[in-house]
């Protein structure tokens, strides 16, 4: 990532006050010089990618789900009030950096989305580096992106269906890989009903947590 990077957050979370002051100020300028750099291409950009920066923010926002069907790459990203699927038409595989070692960086298995560049690679094809809240960086080159939201009210209704077994999973997709999430999205498609042969994943909203301290 080019303006929004894991060490200038770290300086921003910083104990040392005067320290975080001038980080907040440095990311306040990156954020302007990003924005000029986006202004200058994006709307030569596909309707999805345009979408995609200007539509949809996943600040603080939980990552349930990661997927690669062969040329495509799939993010379920959820946050209070909506469901987001992203869809990428990859030009090479997703990488994901090494988390950082920092104390303000999370050791939770879940997955949060800080912030996210779009950058220009060439005409037609883009990058989009999310920094995640372990300090690791997702980066996804592409040259395409659908956009699905979906209110959350109760239970998610948009439903992600995955082959029942490993084998049928070859036989239909022999491209697709599923790429390894936390315990608690994996016992979810465990738990998931069966229905035609596949499992039906549908993500509701947490619940909330009740404290019995007096």
């Amino acid at each position: 990532m080019r303006y929004f990077t894991s060490s200038l957050y770290e300086l921003a979370n910083s104990s040392d006050l005067d320290q975080t002051y001038a980080a907040i100020a440095e990311w306040d300028k990156h954020s302007e010089k990003y924005l000029s750099s986006l202004s200058k291409w994006i709307d030569g950009a596909s309707s999805g990618v345009r979408k995609l920066a200007e539509k949809f923010h996943g600040h603080d926002s939980e990552i349930v789900v990661q997927l690669n069907f062969g040329a495509s790459f799939v993010l379920v990203v959820q946050n209070e009030h909506e469901v987001w699927q992203l869809r990428y038409e990859i030009t090479t595989r997703p990488i994901t950096s090494a988390p950082q070692s920092a104390i303000i960086w999370s050791r939770a298995a879940t997955s949060i989305w800080l912030y996210d560049e779009l950058s220009l690679l060439s005409s037609g094809f883009y990058r989009h580096e999310i920094l995640l809240d372990n300090g690791s960086v997702l980066q996804i080159d592409f040259r395409d992106v659908q956009l699905q939201p979906s209110r959350r009210e109760g239970k998610y209704d948009l439903k992600i269906e995955l082959p029942l077994t490993g084998a049928e999973r070859k036989k239909r997709f022999p491209k697709t890989e599923i790429i390894p999430r936390p315990k608690a999205a994996r016992a979810a498609f465990r738990q998931a009903p069966v229905t035609s042969g596949k499992r039906v994943l549908q993500l509701r909203p947490p619940q909330p947590k009740i404290s019995h301290k007096q």
